[in-house]
């Protein structure tokens, strides 16, 4: 009897090790404990003109930012976005299937319209 205690034993110690190294090997110890975070401090940065023209810089042209968040004036000739909406957000549909909302860039409340899908 005592042989099969060691067995099992034996077993289960195998499959667990079997079971971290698996884990270890694939996609890591993350999702079980976490994404790795700084602490949130309260720095504030001056508002300065060369710090705006940076930013709006990077949001029109860098990463293209502009594309996603901004409803596009479908009127004009190369659709750009709307003046009065650049920064606002937007819902993106896929095929009538699948809808995405890009959130406002602005910081100021303002929403894509929800999917109605």
């Amino acid at each position: 009897m005592a042989r099969w205690r060691r067995v099992a034993m034996w077993s289960v110690l195998s499959v667990v090790v079997l079971l971290l190294v698996a884990i270890t090997a694939t996609i890591g110890w993350r999702p079980f404990i976490g994404p790795k975070a700084r602490p949130l401090t309260d720095r504030k940065f001056e508002s300065t003109p060369a710090r705006l023209e940076r930013g709006q810089y990077i949001f029109n042209t860098r990463n293209a930012c502009v594309g996603c968040h901004s409803e596009w004036d479908r009127s004009q000739d190369g659709h750009p976005p709307r003046t009065d909406r650049v920064g606002a957000g937007k819902t993106l549909a896929d095929e009538a299937t699948t809808c995405w909302p890009a959130p406002s860039a602005r910081g100021s409340g303002t929403t894509a319209a929800p999917c109605s899908r």
